[in-house]
């Protein structure tokens, strides 16, 4: 962990905000309240949570951008403590995990409102080791969870079906169910509605209809799941971190990797039925919101491996683990292992590259600009 906190210190210290960064920062200093942050959020086509907590930043600390780094890397290294301390993993994959591209660079050197949702999502996959205790807290990390990104609301919807199948057949559970079902529909439809009102001259303004029902549309959904998991970049690109180098192979092939991929991590999870139903929405739901709107981005497709990831440690809760024990065979005890330490490595070389690249070159041009004024 002090590992972890000092590399990302350095980094950031190295890393040049770039316009997406900066705009979150601008809308949370130049607001004169929170309910102006909703206001000033109306083209943004994210909720609002993130953006608040900026607004608090800039209006009672500083408007620097140093702060905002700073708030952010106590998020990610928060999100990552517990990720030590409670996932169910053993040492060399944990390390992998948190020194993979999106620990190391995306959701921790970059700030986004990607990383509070991570630390959400993990608190509730510890909370789910006792689901029954614990189901109005789930609740209230729900709602928070949908504040901060549509995509988290996907994987709401998931906990929303793990903690539904737990429930069916305990009377005793009914009504605390019933309270945390009406803070989950509040933080999914206010999701929903917020991420819905963006106008229609918006650049990422989504027309109604169904006209991405085609096979263009849907096959770049499903290739984002293979962009996720190999995460390997194309050399000598100077825009180096939202690009892969399986985007550079034919179609068919990079749409045949990612079912493999996604029956690969399915096998992981199927004799835990609840984890099944925790995953599965979450990556439908993200594969379909690409399709739909052709948004690509490496923070966008590492959420397949974050939500597989705490997929697996909501599975271990019904006594099922990553590695086989005792004496299985052959390819039961080698086949996982090799293809979940490919992923990690692949991963953790990734993430050295995109940290190493961003620690000697600049990300963006914003001091050069900046120093012509």
């Amino acid at each position: 962990m002090l590992l972890y906190s000092a590399v990302s210190l350095a980094g950031m210290f190295h890393h040049e905000i770039f316009g997406e960064e900066a705009q979150q920062l601008t809308i949370g200093r130049d607001s004169s309240s929170v309910i102006d942050v909703y206001k000033n959020m109306l083209y943004e086509g994210h909720v609002t949570l993130w953006n608040s907590l900026l607004f608090f930043i800039t209006h009672y600390l500083s408007a620097r951008p140093m702060y905002m780094q700073l708030f952010h890397l106590l998020v990610v290294s928060s999100a990552v403590c517990l990720f030590l301390r409670y996932a169910p993993f053993n040492v060399p994959l944990k390390t992998l995990v948190i020194f993979g591209c999106y620990f190391l660079f995306v959701y921790s050197i970059v700030c986004r409102n990607y990383a509070l949702g991570i630390l959400l999502l993990f608190a509730c996959c510890i909370l789910m080791a006792n689901p029954a205790r614990n189901m109005i807290r789930i609740g209230f990390l729900l709602v928070l969870m949908c504040f901060t990104h549509l995509f988290y609301a996907f994987a709401a919807i998931g906990i929303f079906l793990y903690l539904f199948m737990f429930t069916v057949g305990k009377p005793e559970l009914y009504r605390r169910f019933a309270v945390f079902t009406c803070l989950f529909l509040f933080g999914v439809i206010s999701a929903v509605f917020e991420t819905l009102r963006i106008p229609a001259d918006s650049i990422v303004h989504v027309k109604s209809g169904l006209s991405w029902m085609n096979f263009n549309d849907i096959s770049f959904g499903i290739k984002c799941f293979t962009r996720g998991f190999i995460t390997v970049p194309p050399p000598h690109l100077q825009y180096f971190w939202d690009k892969q180098y399986v985007q550079s192979l034919p179609g068919n092939i990079n749409i045949t990797l990612a079912l493999l991929l996604f029956v690969a991590t399915l096998l992981f999870l199927r004799k835990s039925r609840k984890a099944l139903l925790f995953y599965i929405p979450p990556v439908v739901f993200l594969t379909a919101f690409f399709s739909i709107t052709g948004a690509a981005g490496t923070r966008y497709f590492g959420l397949y491996v974050i939500f597989f990831i705490s997929a697996l440690w909501l599975a271990y809760y019904d006594g099922v683990t990553i590695f086989h024990r005792g004496n299985p065979g052959f390819i039961k005890k080698w086949v996982p292992q090799i293809f979940i330490y490919i992923i990690l490595i692949d991963q953790l070389f990734t993430g050295v590259y995109m940290y190493s690249k961003d620690f000697t070159a600049p990300f963006s041009q914003a001091n050069s600009i900046a120093a012509i004024f």
